[in-house]
């Protein structure tokens, strides 16, 4: 055994340490706790705990990791783009009107942080505009290659729809993309933030995460939590 191996033995064994009280107080039906190696490689053959790990089941707004990560292969954070009557819907985040003009870092920022369906579907159709491709086709696109393969997204928001369907283990895939990304990393582990809009209501907006993990804990990087069965990453 070299010194890489013996340093993740131990760095998976203070891991699993740690995890047991995490898993101690889990009620979920559906989780799972993947250790990541010290040069930052998930071990998904060494999943700490996890429970059906491969029963599909509803992602709720966890779905919105997927439609920033696709958005940001084709918009730059500062491109800014104005909300049309389209991108009106209710649900969490109900944060924006028709004729607010805002960049998409504060779009995805509003996304991670209070959930906002309208960032979704505003970023969902400025990313199709450009790409010239239907979005949750890109959306599926990508979860192919994440190798997710237990995962169809039918919509940008995380909305109700019966056929949205993901797993565990896939969305532990996501989550790792999710913490790679050089931008995205960046944005879903702020507690508070301040939007600014401009346009003929010109404002500043203040967000706060709706994910406790992200705002009780200093060493929770980031995450995503979903409000439809307590879903969350």
């Amino acid at each position: 055994m070299d010194e890489l191996d013996r340093t993740l033995e131990r760095s998976i064994e203070n891991m699993k340490a740690t995890s047991e009280t995490v898993y101690a107080k889990l009620k979920a039906q559906c989780f799972g706790i993947l250790p990541i190696d010290p040069e930052g490689k998930p071990v998904y053959d060494n999943i700490l705990h996890y429970k059906r790990l491969n029963h599909q089941t509803y992602p709720a707004s966890i779905t919105k990791v997927m439609t920033a990560l696709v958005a940001l292969e084709y918009l730059s954070l500062d491109q800014k783009i104005t909300i049309i009557e389209d991108d009106i819907v209710t649900g969490s985040g109900y944060n924006l009107k028709a004729g607010d003009v805002i960049s998409i870092q504060d779009l995805i920022i509003n996304m991670m942080l209070p959930s906002s369906n309208i960032a979704a579907k505003a970023i969902a159709r400025a990313t199709s505009l450009v790409a010239g491709l239907d979005f949750v086709a890109m959306m599926n696109s990508k979860a192919r290659q994440l190798d997710m393969t237990s995962t169809v997204f039918k919509n940008p928001t995380g909305l109700p729809d019966s056929q949205q369907l993901s797993t565990v283990k896939d969305m532990m895939r996501l989550g790792v993309a999710a913490s790679k990304h050089p931008d995205f990393s960046q944005l879903w582990g702020l507690k508070t933030a301040s939007l600014t809009v401009t346009g003929l209501n010109a404002r500043t907006i203040k967000v706060e995460s709706s994910f406790l993990k992200v705002k009780q804990n200093p060493w929770c990087l980031g995450g995503k939590s979903g409000s439809f069965k307590d879903c969350a990453m």
